[in-house]
């Protein structure tokens, strides 16, 4: 998991920005992804010229990429889920001046909303989690001009509205029928609602040290135990049962948690500390220095092997998808790719 949204109204912007970076400079690294036992499933996005082009949803198996999206669209992949062989993939689609989420099954779409070219209306997908036969995906929701954007679930395709305030949705995780979610409130202070970032079905509770700074990014059931974690001005913060610990404090540098993993008794916390993808096994930080700034957006544990995926920024602002094991990076771009952004990450054993 963990996933970084583009804003509609940012996307020209990106494009500027791409023009302006140099596109000489490549690499000296690592193309293929080392040989691990097991097959290794990344979602992101890549966009490969700034001349009209669009984002593509893609995944990566192993060192391979796949398309989701023709390029007609602009389009992005933010999290994915492999069960039986079956690859599932939750993102969202432009269409026109709206967005519609969207999940893919081995890279056949299935559009939750058919909104077509209209600023009031757009949803998004960035959470996917199959349970059983079930498939839900977590995202938001605008349907119409007289209402702002909703944090969504739906199961099945059918949605259910968590909160009646502006939100974006962060994470989402289901145990026992009960779907956990974290929100972004947009707006707050206006009514005791808008504090609510921990959502059970739609029932809101507040966690959190600070109300005024804190982000909650990822959630994750294991067992009885609920995780959440994020940052608190600007800290990397998470919680067990509700009882939160700062993974870095003052002086020691400034970050996020992004995501996070639970293997047997060890916790695994995925993100960024001092502009470096870090992750925290046990409150223990392993970090890469890559780039001016790189970033981990998910992580996944596969016996003794720690895998994450994430994004690196050049000095020249160019974005690039990056995949490490074990502490060893590799980049997961196509060197056509004037853009790229790994979101989420999952493994199975060969």
């Amino acid at each position: 998991m963990k996933k970084k949204l583009l804003k509609l109204d940012t996307i020209q912007n990106i494009y500027k920005l791409f023009f302006l970076a140099s596109i000489l400079l490549f690499f000296s690294c690592k193309k293929e992804i080392p040989d691990t036992p097991a097959d290794v499933y990344i979602a992101g996005t890549e966009l490969y010229d700034n001349s009209g082009a669009h984002f593509r949803a893609v995944y990566w198996k192993n060192s391979n990429i796949n398309f989701l999206s023709d390029g007609t669209k602009d389009a992005f992949a933010t999290d994915i889920q492999v069960v039986d062989n079956d690859i599932y993939i939750c993102g969202y689609e432009l269409n026109g001046l709206s967005s519609n989420a969207v999940y893919w099954k081995n890279g056949v779409p299935t559009y939750l909303t058919n909104y077509i070219d209209d600023s009031t209306k757009s949803s998004t997908a960035t959470s996917i989690k199959i349970i059983g036969n079930d498939i839900y995906i977590g995202g938001t929701d605008r349907q119409n001009a007289r209402t702002t954007k909703r944090a969504t679930y739906w199961k099945n395709r059918v949605p259910t509205t968590i909160s009646d305030v502006q939100a974006d949705l962060k994470d989402m995780d289901v145990s026992n029928n009960n779907v956990h979610t974290v929100i972004q409130n947009e707006v707050k202070f206006l009514n005791p609602f808008d504090d609510y970032n921990y959502w059970i079905n739609t029932t809101g509770y507040y966690r959190g040290p600070d109300s005024s700074a804190s982000t909650l990014n990822s959630v994750k059931i294991n067992n009885n135990d609920v995780y959440i974690a994020g940052e608190d001005g600007n800290y990397p913060i998470y919680a067990k049962n509700g009882s939160f610990t700062l993974l870095s404090t003052f002086g020691n540098g400034t970050g996020a948690v992004d995501d996070i993993f639970i293997n047997g008794t060890d916790e695994y916390f995925a993100g960024v500390l001092n502009d470096q993808a870090t992750y925290w096994k046990n409150g223990e930080k392993k970090t890469n220095h890559i780039e001016s700034f790189s970033r981990n957006t998910g992580i996944f544990v596969l016996e003794t092997d720690v895998h994450t995926a994430g994004f690196c920024i050049s000095n020249t602002g160019k974005y690039n998808a990056i995949y490490i094991l074990n502490g060893s990076f590799s980049y997961l771009h196509n060197l056509q790719a004037y853009y790229s952004v790994a979101n989420a990450i999952y493994v199975v054993k060969k």
